[in-house]
C-alpha cells in the first residue's frame, strides 16, 4: 500500500520524476487540491495537444464503464491522456475499477479526488492501489508557512508580522488567502514596499473576520459606541448571535489565558507562541488583560456563557440580549479596570502574589 504523501511531497516527486499514472487527492481543502491538479495535469499533457487529451468527469453524474472507457482510450498523436474524475464519493461501486487499478493504462494519467475519507467501497481501493495524496486542511503555523510561499510566488514582499495578521483576519481558508493577498500584491505593487501588519489589518479590513476583529476589540476596550455600531453592522449582514458571543467568548479566554503566563513570568517575547497567534496580536492582548482585574474577566466569560445559553434557549430577540450583553461588557462603569497591584501581576507577577486559579468554566 502507497504511504500517503503530503502536497509538498507530492510537489518534490513530481518535479524529480515521471507522473504515475493512478492518483487519488482527497481532503476538504479543495483550493489547495485544486492546485495540485493543475500541477499534475501541465505535467502530463504535451503542449499543443492538451485539448484532445484532457478529459474530466464528475462522479455522481457519470458511470464507470464511461470513465474507464477514456481512460484505456489511446492518446492522440501520442503523449499521455490525462483523466480527472472528481467527488468520488458519490461511486457506491468499486467493482468496476477493481481491474484497471490493479494494472492501470500507462498511456493514462488517471486521477480521482474527494473532499472526504468516507469508508467507502471506492475509497478502500484507491488507496490501497494509488498514489495518495491528502490535502487537509493547514495547521496555524503550516498556514503561515503558505501564506510566505503564496506572497513570494505572487511577487510580494510582507514584512515578519503581517503573514500572521492576515492569517488571524482571514482564517484557514486557502482560496479567501490567495484572494487577499492577491488584492494586496495589486496595492503593493504602486509602493513596492514590504506590507506591515498594521498595512494588511487596514487593507484587508472589509472581510467578515476583520469586522468581527475590530467589534470584539471594540467591546473589550469600552469603546461602546463604536461597538454598538460595528454590532448593528454584523447584524445587518446576518451574522449568527451565537457566532458573535462565540467571538467575544474567545477574545476574553485569550485575556485569562495571557494573564495566566504573564502570572506565571513568561516573556512578552514567548507569549505569541503560547497563544498561537501573532506576535502583534500577542502584544495587544497583553495590554488588553492589563486592564482587567482577574474577578472581573472570570465574570465575563460567566456573563458570555449565560448569554450562549439564553439566546439558545429564551424567548428574548436575539439582539436585544446581544445589544444588552455589549453594553454591560462595554460601559466604563462595569469594566472591572484593575487597580495597581492588580495590574503589576498582569505583567508578570509580583514576589509572593498568589497564582489566579482557573475558571470552573
Amino acid at each position: 500500500m502507497p504511504e500517503p504523501q503530503t502536497a509538498q511531497q507530492f510537489l518534490s516527486r513530481l518535479a524529480k520524476g515521471e507522473p504515475a499514472p493512478l492518483y487519488y487527492f482527497w481532503g476538504e481543502e479543495e483550493f489547495l487540491c485544486e492546485r495540485l491538479v493543475t500541477a499534475l495535469r501541465q505535467r502530463v499533457l504535451t503542449a499543443g495537444r492538451s485539448e484532445f487529451n484532457d478529459d474530466r468527469f464528475d462522479a455522481a453524474l457519470e458511470a464507470p464503464e464511461t470513465i474507464l472507457e477514456t481512460a484505456r482510450t489511446v492518446p492522440f498523436l501520442g503523449g499521455q491522456r490525462f483523466v480527472l474524475v472528481e467527488g468520488v464519493e458519490a461511486l457506491q461501486r468499486a467493482e468496476p475499477f477493481h481491474a484497471y487499478c490493479q494494472a492501470p493504462y500507462p498511456e493514462t494519467c488517471l486521477v480521482f479526488t474527494a473532499r472526504s475519507a468516507s469508508k467507502k467501497p471506492v475509497h478502500d481501493l484507491l488507496t490501497r492501489t494509488a498514489q495518495v495524496v491528502t490535502c487537509k486542511r493547514l495547521n496555524s503555523q503550516s498556514l503561515r508557512k503558505w501564506v510566505a510561499d503564496e506572497a513570494k510566488r505572487l511577487g510580494l514582499t510582507l514584512q515578519a508580522e503581517a503573514g500572521g495578521a492576515l492569517v488571524e483576519l482571514v482564517g484557514d481558508d486557502l482560496r479567501a488567502l490567495h484572494s487577499e493577498l492577491a488584492k494586496l500584491q495589486t496595492f503593493a505593487a504602486e509602493s513596492r514596499a514590504a506590507l506591515s501588519a498594521e498595512q494588511v489589518i487596514k487593507l484587508v479590513g472589509d472581510t467578515r473576520a476583520a469586522k468581527m476583529f475590530e467589534f470584539s476589540d471594540a467591546v473589550v476596550e469600552g469603546r461602546l459606541p463604536t461597538a454598538l455600531r460595528l454590532l448593528a453592522k454584523l447584524l445587518q449582514a446576518r451574522e449568527s448571535v451565537p457566532g458573535i458571543v462565540a467571538v467575544l467568548a474567545r477574545h476574553y479566554r485569550m485575556l485569562w489565558r495571557v494573564q495566566e503566563l504573564l502570572w506565571l513570568r513568561t516573556a512578552p517575547a514567548a507569549l505569541a507562541g503560547k497563544l498561537g497567534v501573532a506576535g502583534f496580536l500577542a502584544t495587544r492582548y497583553a495590554q488588553q488583560a492589563g486592564t482587567y482585574s482577574r474577578g472581573h474577566l472570570r465574570c465575563t466569560l460567566l456573563r458570555l456563557f449565560e448569554t450562549d445559553q439564553a439566546v439558545k434557549l429564551s424567548g428574548l430577540p436575539d439582539q436585544l440580549t446581544l445589544e444588552k450583553l455589549v453594553l454591560d461588557l462595554a460601559l466604563p462603569a462595569g469594566r472591572g479596570r484593575v487597580d495597581g497591584r492588580a495590574r503589576g501581576a498582569a505583567r508578570g507577577g509580583e514576589p509572593g502574589a498568589a497564582r489566579p486559579p482557573t475558571p470552573a468554566l
